[in-house]
């Protein structure tokens, strides 16, 4: 245990490193075990979940699914499946937002930081979405993300100079992706509209919606996630949306 606790992740720049992390901070796991209950393992630690907490949680991320759910009006594209009749990868269906009023920006990394996968840019608001393929553990991931682009982007927008953000254009333009617009443009768009990030999600459960049958959904850390991700953003950074994509021709 001793060993487990001593290895670290660490993340180059320029040949030095940047950062350096725990290796146990990455990793979660939860049990349910007959007539003891549910455990969950996060942030190095066990917990045992009382049934009462897990009701609450239930009613809470029902709660902030529903209040803040955007309907498909951002992300409108459903999740299908390939040519060789499996589930598209999450590069395939970001891609399918090379449009207008949109910007892909899958993989542009700056920093071990990914701004966003899709922004879609509206008259007064433009929304950060972070996508991902299923409601379980996935969702501690996905939380990760947004969060270190939120608070990287709410300091970048500090500094005059924007390197963060002029980073991620200079990416985006050797891409060819930059639909027209120039760098200054670019981050004229972060400080003249409000900013919003979505956690776009999907369900990888048959005919088992994820606003309406949230409690069938076995995975406790993913709704801890939610919930944190939420109150987190809220409270410290950005507004934050639900977009739940439409993957129905998945199964």
């Amino acid at each position: 245990m001793n060993k487990i606790y001593n290895i670290f992740i660490l993340t180059y720049k320029n040949q030095k490193i940047i950062s350096r992390t725990a290796l146990l901070y990455h990793l979660n796991a939860e049990l349910y075990l007959r007539n003891i209950g549910t455990f969950i393992f996060l942030d190095s630690k066990w917990y045992k979940l009382r049934q009462i907490f897990i009701d609450e949680m239930n009613k809470r991320s029902s709660e902030i699914l529903i209040n803040h759910n955007l309907n498909h009006s951002i992300l409108d594209e459903k999740w299908v499946k390939n040519d060789q009749n499996k589930r598209e990868n999450e590069d395939s269906y970001n891609d399918k937002y090379l449009k207008n009023n949109y910007l892909v920006l899958d993989k542009l990394i700056v920093d071990s930081i990914e701004l966003a996968d899709v922004i879609h840019i509206q008259q007064d608001t433009i929304y950060l979405c972070h996508v991902k393929y299923g409601f379980s553990t996935e969702i501690r991931e996905l939380y990760s993300q947004i969060v270190s682009s939120a608070r990287r982007l709410k300091n970048d927008l500090k500094d005059e100079e924007n390197p963060f953000l002029k980073s991620i254009f200079k990416q985006l333009d050797n891409k060819e992706r930059s639909n027209g617009y120039n760098e200054e443009g670019f981050i004229e768009l972060f400080k003249t509209k409000k900013i919003t990030y979505v956690m776009a999600i999907s369900s990888h459960l048959k005919n088992k919606d994820i606003i309406i049958d949230v409690e069938k959904y076995s995975s406790n850390i993913a709704k801890i996630s939610l919930i944190q991700c939420y109150t987190e953003m809220r409270t410290e950074y950005f507004d934050l949306a639900i977009e739940i994509i439409d993957n129905s021709e998945c199964f």
